[in-house]
């Protein structure tokens, strides 16, 4: 028994549109009429896997001048593969034939005018040269570099000139063995054209001969008279079917005449050699063919039988009341050719024949019943040769639904949109057709880009649906339930419309066959279908007469003990029965309800009694059920073989899985991966799916039923209480499992962005279970959802069922006839939900499906206790991918009570040996965070992670990694002290390392210092000072101030030194690395800091050792190894002759004290001031000037008081600040002086000594007394006091002072001769003299002279310094003689009368000292 699974066409194919000029004249030939024809052609080699034409066939139709051609493969998805011949105004003959030779695929095509030899790469050729292989699974068709003929040799025009005495009707054509193609063409005169082609790259001459076995007189008859004044009556021997056939080393030509009869004609002889008459092997008389009528169709058919080893022929004889079906087999016999008889088979009742087609196991007939339905209908020819009955079976051919139940709780246009653009369900043309009849237009001529976009198409018949609801409501307000009806009927109204062009395109026009691999396919009008084989549960429910034979019963111990085989499948039959009964009375909408309703809105057991209830009111049900139930020997054993049918098992071990290399492997690798192969699976696991479903609702109706009939059925209580309480739960169990692969079949995939895609991918990884990558884009489909069983198929689904069935054989050439079967139930096995399988569920979360991952673990969680932790953890992903998270952890959690138990989280998900409970749960948790790291999600990772911390053991070694978790995550949210608590917790010293860098990174980042700074870390406290120093001399200064955290750090523990040298270390690098003024204020801050933390120091330890920096590392490096070279080139030995080792010298360590930091800084800050009143210096660049420098510096821009610091602190010449200010003093009291004198000439203008008032605010000027003071005055002043400070007792500060006045011409201040009086009256005596101010050296000497006498008397000398002497003693100042004689020796020279006075003077005033002076020195010697 067959299915008919249609093959859905593709929107986005299109035809290539060749038009062959045949030269035939329009005007002879627009009058002849020929049928539409089509057939199927398959290669030699597909059964063969390796040969690249396993699994692949050609399909052709015809209807006038047009040849389509199609090529299909099951197992690779074909491009380019449909080519549309067009032969200018010659009508094509029945029929065009398809063979294989020398490489290449050969088409003959007999026209009413013309023949042609279209000529194509063979499959195996194409394979071996592996071009237009576009990807893995996408091959070139042989049609797709299809083109004109080359050869003008590969056409042919027939009777140029239209000489043509007969009109041509049939044809048949062949290529031998030697390349030439035959053409045997029938006229209506029963001629046979015979036309021989050359090879194919042979030069030749086409011949045409013509054959005929009529008498002379009737050959002169049929050439003179024109077959208008004959009648145009065929003639009785005219040909209706023809083929040509090798037998031995002959072609022979086979014809079913008009006569009844069949002519064998010999294309080596030319002659008939044979005549047979067909009503010799049926049991009509010969007299019923007096007046031979075909009563239907298009008459007699001949064909031959499809196989390699048969050379049968079957005739299908149209009589007037019957139709028979004739079996031959032709034999050489002492060189004559016979016809032996095999069988003759009856059909009725009458029905049009439109094809038929013939293996060795099967005859398919396709027909018209007179109600204009098509009917396919198959008779197995294997019981034939055994001499067994056997009857025709109808083939259950699949149609679409012209009548649709909308769901109560759907909306129409909802669902009516889902069910029109349900994938292959109606092709686009269909729809845009329908939609022009809908709007009342015309349909566009050519096929547009619309037909292809289905989203604009979707749009368009929306707007089209709600533009006519509109016109059909005349009020502007409407109810609802008005409303929805309207808006049903209009929807319904349009896919009425799709349905019916639907059906147009899908009518039936041929049958095709292939007897290698057992395909069946029907040829449509502008599609295809291919017939499945049935298995056991489908011939059972679906065949009103199959029954289980008793081999298979006995063979399977299905009957058991108790029962014969005979009576078991009498049960068998009995229960099928009533379960066919059942259905019969369940309208389609009821079935609908059912179905939908099914476990969403109500339990299966509420459902079941439901419907119970209503089929009970039904006296001919239950009638029925009673009869039926009486005559069971026992229905429990039938129910439960029946039950033991639809129960799916794995039969495959896991270690066989397992294995590398299968059996079958080469065989099975790549059965059924095509486009095509995809999509056919896809449907018959749907019909499978699905009449299993209905089957087993079925049968748990009948229990049920039956279990309410318990009086009337007379069933004693031990089955009534199987019945109820094992076989009822059976049947719900089952429900509910094929409700799941009904789901799976038909639920559409939702369609993700390829950028969503990866994205999930991405986050996937983390799992590592997407180690399997699809074999086909996800995205292969495009913007439109697909089949969810199409997209598993083409995924890892076909890849593991292709495994499993090369793990458990090699494979046969029948794989249509056999594998097919064993491909769905090992695909049922791997979507079975009471199973260890989670391939479904993965393959839903690899693909980004998580809609339907959804809808999947709504299905079974209620009530399928396996995977239960699996389905949990995938719900969970699908939960997080809609951004639900708080429920996915829930789930996560719920979850993790399976690890130890379930194979996908065991084996998959964790791929541990581990076998203890609690560590598998930590591991699971472990995979968990990591998802959930992948999302963004750090507080739901903190909260697994202290869940699992709660359950790991003490001694597990993922804790560390766990607590690193919590803190990273911490960390990330800004939660500074649970971030440091996770870190400190953490019991693995490495881990807890690398936290700390991690923790003190991130920290610095985002500006938590004081939180870095106050945190207290322990042990670890000196890693925090080695990575934040590494990191502070790693980095650039600019852009980061690792120092000032350290310097934080070392202060807030009170660890001043240290804090002290991080911070001179800072300025250290900044003067080295990083130039300018901002460089340089930072450097001046960093010396402060270091001598505010030194303070803080008791001053024995204020001291630090002076950082080597990374660059004089460097240098110091390289000049070791300078020397380390240096020594290798001069090698010391010792007395023995033994090199001797170098000795380096001790690595030097500088030491800071608190006044070397002081000077640094005090160079800093003299620098800094200069650049402040001198913005464009040189000094704002390069290396420190040295102290000399700077002083220079300070004294040219005005800064003494800054001066006078260094000096003091550099020990520096101080005769430089002070001639620097005495020349200043001078300056401003000459430009004063002048400013006095012209004060009475200039009326306006700038004070000449304002220039002067900007340095001396720059210094720290004493009052000098009065209440308005010029500039001049200040500076006098300024010079007073830095001379008293710079003064140290030797009188030289004094002396520059007067030297650099005088030198200027200036008089000394009184201030400065007192002062020097007191400290050194003889260094100014000589400062006069130097300058020849004999006057004031004069006036000095006497002045000196006399307090000298006067204190010898006793008399203080404050001008001079001198105390009083009380009692005589030797004298404690002394008399600078010399400068005095010099001062005498001048002035005596001089001539003046002043110079006289002058002189008398000193010498009195010398001589009364030196007479006291002796005076005093008697009286020292008296004493």
């Amino acid at each position: 028994m067959f299915r008919e699974v249609t093959v859905p066409v593709s929107n986005s194919t299109r035809w290539k549109s060749i038009t062959i000029c045949t030269g035939a004249s329009a005007s002879t030939l627009q009058d002849i009429k020929v049928p539409e024809s089509c057939g199927g052609y398959t290669y030699l080699d597909s059964g063969v896997a390796a040969s690249g034409a396993r699994n692949r066939f050609i399909y052709w139709r015809t209807y006038q001048d047009v040849l389509e051609l199609v090529e299909e493969s099951m197992d690779t998805t074909l491009s380019g593969n449909m080519v549309r011949y067009r032969f200018q105004d010659s009508p094509i003959l029945p029929n065009v034939s398809i063979h294989e030779g020398r490489g290449s695929v050969i088409v003959l095509v007999p026209t009413v005018a013309s023949i042609h030899r279209l000529v194509f790469p063979h499959p195996s050729r194409m394979a071996r040269q592996q071009t237009f292989v576009l990807t893995e699974q996408v091959t070139s068709s042989i049609f797709y570099d299809a083109s004109l003929p080359d050869d003008q040799k590969n056409q042919f025009l027939l009777a140029p000139g239209g000489s043509l005495n007969a009109q041509l009707v049939r044809a048949a054509s062949f290529v031998t063995e030697d390349g030439h193609a035959l053409f045997a063409m029938a006229t209506t005169t029963g001629t046979i054209l015979l036309i021989t082609m050359p090879p194919l790259g042979v030069n030749g001459t086409i011949l045409q001969q013509e054959l005929s076995c009529s008498s002379v007189m009737k050959k002169l008859w049929n050439g003179l008279i024109p077959g208008t004044m004959r009648g145009n009556q065929p003639a009785g021997e005219s040909a209706l079917s023809l083929e040509l056939m090798l037998l031995g080393s002959d072609i022979y030509i086979f014809t079913a005449c008009r006569d009844f009869r069949m002519r064998v004609w010999s294309t080596k002889t030319k002659e008939c050699v044979l005549v047979e008459n067909l009503l010799d092997f049926t049991s009509e008389e010969a007299e019923d063919s007096a007046n031979p009528v075909s009563y239907r169709g298009s008459g007699h058919v001949l064909k031959t039988v499809l196989g390699g080893n048969s050379n049968g022929i079957c005739i299908f004889l149209s009589l007037q009341n019957k139709t028979k079906f004739v079996f031959l087999t032709p034999v050489m016999k002492n060189g004559r050719l016979k016809m032996e008889h095999l069988t003759t088979l009856d059909k009725s009742p009458l029905e049009d024949l439109l094809d038929f087609v013939v293996t060795e196991t099967f005859l398919l007939s396709l027909w018209t019943t007179q109600a204009g339905d098509t009917q396919v209908l198959a008779i197995p020819l294997s019981q034939q040769e055994e001499n067994q009955v056997s009857e025709w079976e109808s083939i259950y051919l699949s149609q679409a639904l012209d009548q649709v139940v909308v769901p109560q709780n759907r909306d129409p246009r909802e669902f009516f949109l889902a069910k029109i653009f349900s994938p292959g369900l109606f092709s686009a043309q269909d729809i845009v057709r329908a939609l022009s009849v809908y709007r009342r237009c015309a349909a566009p001529a050519v096929e547009s880009e619309a037909f292809f976009n289905m989203a604009a198409l979707r749009e368009e018949v929306t707007n089209a649906v709600d533009t006519e609801i509109r016109n059909s409501v005349s009020d502007y307000e409407i109810q609802e339930e008005a409303y929805m009806d309207i808006q049903q009927e209009q929807w319904e109204k349009f896919y009425s419309c799709c349905y019916q062009y639907n059906q147009v395109g899908g009518k039936a026009k041929g049958l095709f066959a292939d007897p290698i691999t057992g395909l069946f396919g029907i040829i449509k009008k502008s599609t295809f279908s291919v017939l499945r084989p049935c298995d056991r549960t489908e011939m059972l429910y679906l065949s009103p007469t199959c029954r289980l034979s008793e081999t298979v019963i006995e063979n399977e111990g299905l009957a058991g003990d108790d029962f014969s085989a005979a009576q078991f499948a009498n049960d068998m039959r009995l229960v099928c029965d009533a379960v066919q009964l059942i259905s019969s009375q369940i309208p389609p909408d009821v079935s609908v309800v059912f179905y939908s309703n099914f476990q969403s809105v109500q339990e299966p057991d509420d459902l079941i009694t439901n419907m119970c209830r209503q089929l009970s009111c039904d006296a001919e049900v239950t009638d029925g059920l009673v009869r039926l139930v009486c005559e069971m020997s026992s229905p429990v054993s039938a129910l439960e073989a029946i039950f033991n049918m639809l129960q799916v098992v794995d039969d495959l071990g896991s270690d066989l899985m397992d294995t590398a290399e299968a059996v079958g492997h080469a065989h099975y690798s790549h059965l059924f991966s095509g486009s095509l192969g995809v999509s056919i699976m896809t449907q018959s696991f749907h019909q499978l799916a699905s009449l299993r479903f209905c089957l087993i609702r079925d049968l748990t109706l009948f229990i049920s039923m039956v279990t309410n009939l318990r009086e009337r059925v007379g069933l004693d209580h031990t089955v009534l209480d199987t019945f109820v309480n094992e076989l009822l739960p059976s049947g719900v169990h089952l429900l509910r499992c094929y409700k799941l692969l009904v789901w799976g079949s038909e639920a559409l995939s939702t369609v993700s962005s390829n950028n969503t895609q990866d994205i999930n991918l991405r986050q996937l990884e983390s799992l590592n279970i997407t180690e399997k990558t699809p074999t086909v884009p996800t995205n292969v489909h495009g913007s439109q959802p697909t089949h969810l069983m199409k997209l598993f198929l083409e995924q890892v689904g076909g890849e593991q069922v292709r495994r499993r069935l090369a793990a458990v054989g090699e494979g046969s050439q029948a794989v249509w006839a056999e594998d097919l079967q064993q491909f769905l139930l090992t695909l049922s096995v791997l979507i079975w939900p009471a199973s260890e399988d989670t391939i479904l569920p993965e393959f839903l979360v690899r693909s980004c499906q998580y809609l339907r991952l959804e809808e999947y673990v709504h299905l079974l969680t209620p009530w399928c206790t396996w995977n239960e932790g699996s389905r949990a953890f995938f719900l969970g992903l699908a939960y997080l991918h809609f951004d639900e998270p708080v429920k996915a952890v829930k789930l996560f959690v719920d979850a993790s009570d399976g690890v130890a138990t379930e194979s996908f989280l065991l084996d998959k998900l964790l791929q541990t040996e581990e076998t203890d409970y609690t560590c598998l749960q930590i591991l699971y948790y472990l995979k968990v965070i990591k998802q959930l790291e992948e999302h963004g999600l750090p507080d739901l990772v903190i909260t697994m992670a202290t869940q699992a911390i709660n359950k790991a053991k003490p001694d597990d070694p993922n804790l560390p990694t766990l607590q690193s978790k919590i803190f990273m995550q911490h960390l990330e949210l800004g939660h500074n002290q649970e971030a440091f608590i996770a870190m400190m917790n953490n019991p693995d010293t490495d881990r807890r390392k690398d936290c700390l860098r991690q923790f003190l990174i991130i920290m610095c980042d985002r500006g938590h210092l004081s939180d870095l700074v106050s945190f207290d870390y322990g042990d670890l406290e000196e890693e925090v000072v080695y990575i934040l120093e590494n990191r502070a001399r790693s980095v650039d200064l600019s852009t980061h101030d690792y120092y000032s955290l350290l310097y934080s750090f070392f202060t807030y523990r009170e660890n001043h030194r240290k804090a002290g040298r991080v911070m001179y270390e800072r300025g250290l690098r900044l003067s080295q690395e990083v130039p300018g003024l901002r460089s340089l204020q930072q450097q001046a801050q960093s010396h402060l800091a270091a001598l505010n933390s030194l303070y803080l120091v008791q001053p024995e330890y204020a001291w630090i050792v002076k950082p080597v920096l990374r660059q004089q590392a460097q240098r110091l490096g390289q000049r070791a190894e300078d020397d380390g070279m240096e020594s290798r080139k001069s090698v010391k030995h010792d007395a023995d002759g033994n090199q001797k080792e170098r000795h380096l010298g001790p690595k030097k360590l500088e030491i800071l004290e608190l006044s070397d930091l002081q000077k640094d800084y005090l160079l800093l800050d003299a620098r800094l001031r200069l650049i402040r009143n001198q913005p464009d210096s040189a000094l704002v660049s390069g290396p420190m000037p040295s102290p000399e420098e700077i002083l220079s510096q300070l004294c040219v821009t005005g800064l003494y008081d800054m001066a006078v610091s260094v000096t003091l602190t550099f020990s520096l010449s101080r005769e430089t600040v002070l001639a620097s200010i005495a020349l200043r003093c001078v300056s401003l009291t000459t430009i004063s002086g002048s400013s006095s004198s012209m004060s009475a000439f200039k009326t306006s203008g700038p004070d000449p000594s304002s220039a002067a008032w900007e340095w001396l605010r720059e210094n720290n000027i004493p009052p000098c007394g009065a209440r308005e003071s010029s500039a001049a005055d200040k500076a006098w002043s300024l010079l007073q006091s830095y001379l008293s400070k710079l003064e140290d007792g030797s009188g030289r500060c004094h002396k520059c002072v007067a030297h650099t006045l005088l030198s200027q011409r200036c008089h000394l201040p009184t201030w400065l001769v007192n002062s020097f009086k007191r400290l050194d009256v003889s260094s100014l005596l000589r400062v006069y003299l130097t300058f020849d101010l004999l006057s004031e050296a004069a006036s000095l000497t006497c002045d000196y002279l006399e307090g000298v006498t006067d204190s010898l008397t006793g008399a203080d000398e404050p001008a001079f310094g001198l105390k009083g002497q009380d009692v005589p003693r030797s004298l404690s100042v002394w008399v600078p003689y010399s400068s005095v004689d010099q001062l005498l020796a001048v002035l005596s020279e001089a001539d003046t009368p002043t110079h006289s006075a002058m002189y008398q003077k000193v010498k009195e005033k010398l001589d009364k000292y030196q007479t006291k002076s002796s005076e005093i020195s008697r009286e020292i010697s008296a004493y």
